[in-house]
């Protein structure tokens, strides 16, 4: 996808995002910058209380993460995100707003692991199964279709191929779908969808987010508020 430089005058920090809430379900991490909110101003996110609470599925917000650029929809909303000012971004590489966005759902394991799930997949992976189960790390598929494979192996060619032409109809016919509810069985919490340019940012946001949320958890907590009981006379 073609490159741009554009400037951006009020990027939002993501300073903290509390565990369990609209804002860690809908896929924000600390760190993120926030750099356009649909049509509105960004500086709205940390001044108007009520509108982080009204965000809804269609509103799209654009987000650089370390490198990486794209664009997420916070389907359960902003709340438990603290956002804070920070400086002007000038002249940055961004990926020209073509409308051929690639699209992608959201899924973390409880160890901060994220999982991008395309919403197409290419027929090709259906030709070699055990490559897109490799690819999107779900190693209970991946472990299933080898023992298949193998029984199917000592029973002769024929079986073999028969097998194999059978396991691979689903990856044909409905893959992406396939590569969801397979995520979700392995542990995959549902988050937000986010919109990258290319397959590349894809790879690098699941690698950068993947370390920030393993960064976040090893985070102490803050001590707990302790109030004094009034004395009943």
């Amino acid at each position: 996808m073609p490159m741009e430089m554009r400037s951006f005058d009020d990027p939002v920090l993501v300073s903290a995002v509390l565990r369990y809430t609209p804002a860690e379900r809908s896929g924000l991490v600390p760190g993120d910058l926030i750099l356009s909110f649909g049509a509105r101003k960004t500086s709205e996110l940390k001044e108007d209380p009520e509108l982080v609470q009204s965000i809804g599925a269609k509103d799209w917000l654009t987000i650089m993460r370390g490198d990486v650029y794209f664009k997420l929809q916070p389907r359960d909303g902003l709340i438990g995100a603290t956002f804070e000012a920070t400086t002007a971004l000038d002249q940055v590489s961004v990926p020209v707003d073509d409308g051929k966005w690639l699209h992608y759902s959201c899924g973390t394991q409880a160890d901060g692991i994220l999982l991008l799930m395309p919403e197409r997949i290419s027929p090709l992976w259906s030709i070699v199964p055990v490559m897109l189960y490799t690819r999107y790390r779900l190693w209970q598929m991946l472990t299933g279709a080898f023992l298949v494979y193998g029984i199917a192996a000592m029973m002769g060619l024929v079986p073999f191929i028969l097998t194999y032409v059978v396991t691979s109809l689903p990856v044909l016919t409905s893959g992406a779908y396939l590569i969801r509810s397979a995520a979700e069985k392995q542990g995959y919490a549902k988050r937000g969808d986010v919109m990258v340019a290319n397959s590349s940012d894809a790879a690098a946001l699941e690698i950068e987010t993947t370390k920030r949320n393993r960064a976040a958890r090893k985070a102490p907590l803050p001590p707990p508020k302790v109030e004094a009981a009034m004395d009943q006379i």
